[in-house]
């Protein structure tokens, strides 16, 4: 956004994913040149690369590493992304939205136009599925869980 010290953020400026004259409704000033300059001396240069496909390769990791971030917290409860749809909000979120969702299998995924502002609204008004799981060891050398599961006679404090 034209700092000092090169962001994401300034890595979608220069790839031209946000729009530096609408930044905000239009209401801050970011500048495109200075987020270029800090990407190029401070990141680019250093490693050898272009600012552009350093930038790219920025957005590129961080979209995988959601990606799959989405895909193995939903997995590990057992469920199947196929079954669900995605939203996304948040401040950024909806800007990473294409990417990060690309190849998961939601039955569909969209924003709304008040998703920065939802996002501080909708968590204490959401439903949320948690199962909370306590590992016990017990003197066999196996474990449980709070409900019970695999329950050997004598507990090992």
């Amino acid at each position: 956004m034209g700092n000092e010290v090169p962001t994401i953020i300034d890595c979608a400026l220069i790839l031209g994913i946000l729009n530096p004259d609408y930044y905000l409704g239009g209401k801050v000033r970011v500048y495109k040149e200075l987020a270029l300059k800090a990407v190029k001396e401070k990141c680019a240069d250093v490693l050898k690369l272009d600012p552009y496909q350093f930038s790219e390769t920025v957005m590129e990791l961080i979209n995988t590493r959601m990606r799959e971030h989405i895909r193995s917290a939903v997995t590990m409860r057992g469920y199947s992304l196929s079954d669900y749809y995605l939203i996304s909000f948040g401040g950024a979120g909806p800007m990473f939205m294409a990417g990060y969702a690309e190849g998961l299998p939601f039955k569909g995924v969209f924003t709304v136009p008040w998703a920065a502002a939802w996002a501080s609204a909708m968590p204490p008004t959401a439903s949320w599925s948690v199962r909370a799981i306590t590992t016990r060891w017990r003197s066999n050398a196996s474990c449980t869980t709070s409900d019970g599961v695999n329950t050997p006679s004598e507990v090992v404090e």
